[in-house]
């Protein structure tokens, strides 16, 4: 995976932002993406973002902590 993802989920996903309007809008609409990753991880696929994606599309992010309930998996 992408800078050390070990998953993700893609989920369909419906809103309005200021913009109202996407760049180079993507193929069947919006999409939101979660991971669960160590805050090195977060940090690396935050700077992809930022160079490869907001320039572009009408993107946001944000960083939660969480408690893992089976720390094997992740």
């Amino acid at each position: 995976m992408a800078k050390g993802a070990k998953g993700y989920t893609v989920t369909s996903a419906n809103g309005l932002g200021p913009r109202n309007q996407r760049a180079g809008d993507l193929e069947g609409g919006n999409a939101k993406l979660e991971t669960v990753v160590p805050e090195a991880t977060a940090e690396a696929l935050l700077e992809l973002l930022k160079e490869n994606y907001f320039p572009h599309y009408a993107c946001s992010a944000w960083v939660s902590d969480v408690e893992i309930l089976r720390d094997d998996r992740y």
